[in-house]
């Protein structure tokens, strides 16, 4: 039966180079449920229940369809900016296979439903804009993990109107030429400026370089709400990276005494979570710098913490090896047992992707002492599942099982259903290797029965084929 058209906000997602090699089936579940979990933790944290909204899986992709009552607002600025955020964290450590990078598109207008899905012109317009070239061009140029395009309407009627706070000088007019489309949006792209300074006009459809904004020389001077904010840390990002400056540039900011150094640090972050990472580096060698020439040997550290992570983004292994190493010792000095802990995972994970086994699961172990003496269970859960995967890549699948099976434990007694799941389904995959085919079963229609529940469908043809 045809449904009655209803005016929602469209919000559709999809996913870079999802079918491109070498990535396997498994690679692609692991983006779409990170896609899912990081997609629901952004809704729900604009503040929309589940009734609020209806979501279509897209395979490569999610289409969410927010009520009429819903304010556009909801969506921006803060949840898609709080996608890239998040997005721009899980890429920091995700293998390469699985990082996620996606372009989203943000509409409105009237959609119809039937039995077998959604329809209407408005909901080809996003999808035109979705699937155009200039969208896939603006996300193939960008560091960052997210780029926006933004339909005339809602432009016009919310961004360009100055709602919570939004910054229409940062997005860009563009044509859009798709199939029989031809319209009119505006394109986002974080950490990038678009040379328009307040009260100027805007340079209509120009795409050639513009003058880059001042550079900050002086940092806020309420730093404890600095610190952390991703609006804040990608005003210095686009200023530090003017369009078409190759290198970083470098700046001497000061502020309030004593915190100039662990802004470096902050800077940095903001660079790597961008993916500029020659940039995060020049940033942390700064602040590492500094540190050193105060003599403070425990921040010091800190920040070659900081740098390895990078590195380990870069496939710089030895380095990483290198600076965490480095660190170890005056972290435990200072008794910092939360960055130790921390360390020694990523140096645990590093020797684990050079192969190198009895020394990842020997790090991996110090870890999990120290997470489990400082009550972290989520961070302990995550450290048993990697010993988890080290071990299976190692060959102990006996041993790989019981540390899953430990991990597996913790997510239920946290309520981290979505971890829960994605547990099940490794530990099936295990157990189905060892030849213990129920059990695999039972593994597999477990994570089935939590996806379901989690509104998360399974179409991926490998996963769907393990319930026959």
């Amino acid at each position: 039966m045809l449904g009655e058209p209803v005016h929602r906000t469209i919000l559709a997602i999809d996913v870079e180079g999802f079918t491109r090699r070498p990535r396997r089936d498994v690679d692609r579940l692991r983006m779409r449920g990170e896609l899912y979990r990081l997609l629901e933790q952004a809704l729900a944290r604009a503040g929309l229940r589940r009734e609020d909204f209806r979501s279509e899986d897209r395979g490569d992709g999610v289409l969410v369809l927010l009520n009429a009552d819903v304010p556009k607002t909801r969506v921006l600025p803060w949840l898609v900016l709080r996608m890239a955020a998040e997005l721009n964290r899980y890429n920091r450590t995700a293998p390469a296979a699985t990082r996620l990078r996606v372009r989203a598109v943000v509409h409105a207008g009237e959609v119809a439903g039937d039995a077998y899905g959604y329809a209407g012109k408005d909901l080809n317009l996003a999808f035109r804009l979705l699937d155009s070239d200039l969208l896939r061009g603006y996300l193939a140029n960008a560091r960052t993990s997210l780029v926006l395009l933004a339909s005339a309407s809602i432009y016009n009627d919310i961004i360009e109107q100055g709602y919570r706070e939004i910054d229409a000088e940062v997005f860009q007019p563009v044509q859009v030429a798709a199939k029989s489309t031809h319209a009119l949006a505006w394109v986002y792209v974080p950490g990038r400026h678009n040379g328009v300074t307040p009260g100027q006009q805007r340079p209509g459809l120009a795409t050639a370089p513009t003058a880059p904004p001042a550079i900050p020389h002086e940092l806020p001077a309420d730093i404890p709400d600095f610190t952390g904010h991703e609006a804040k840390l990608e005003r210095l990002l686009a200023a530090l990276t003017p369009a078409g400056n190759a290198s970083p540039t470098v700046v001497a900011v000061h502020g309030v005494g004593g915190v100039g150094k662990s802004a470096l640090n902050d800077i940095g972050q903001a660079h790597l979570g961008a993916g500029r990472l020659d940039h995060a580096i020049a940033c942390l060698e700064g602040s590492r710098a500094l540190f050193a020439e105060l003599s403070d040997p425990h921040w010091e550290s800190i920040t070659l913490v900081h740098q390895a992570v990078v590195y380990r983004e870069q496939g710089e292994l030895e380095r990483t090896v290198d600076c965490l190493r480095q660190s170890l010792p005056s972290l435990h000095d200072a008794g910092d047992l939360v960055t130790v802990g921390g360390a020694l995972g990523v140096l645990g994970l590093a020797y684990g992707d050079q192969g190198r086994f009895d020394e990842a699961i020997d790090c991996l172990e110090q870890s999990l002492r120290i997470r489990d003496g400082i009550q972290n269970p989520l961070s302990e859960a995550m450290t048993l599942t990697n010993l988890g995967e080290v071990h299976h890549r190692a060959g102990h699948r006996r041993t790989a099982v019981e540390f899953y099976e430990r991990g597996l434990r913790i997510y239920r007694d946290i309520g981290d259903r979505r971890r829960e799941a994605e547990t099940l389904w490794q530990l099936g995959l295990i157990r189905d290797a060892l030849g213990e085919r129920e059990q695999a079963r039972s593994c597999w229609h477990g994570a089935q029965a939590i996806f379901k529940h989690l509104g998360v469908p399974i179409t991926d043809r490998r996963f769907r084929s393990v319930w026959v």
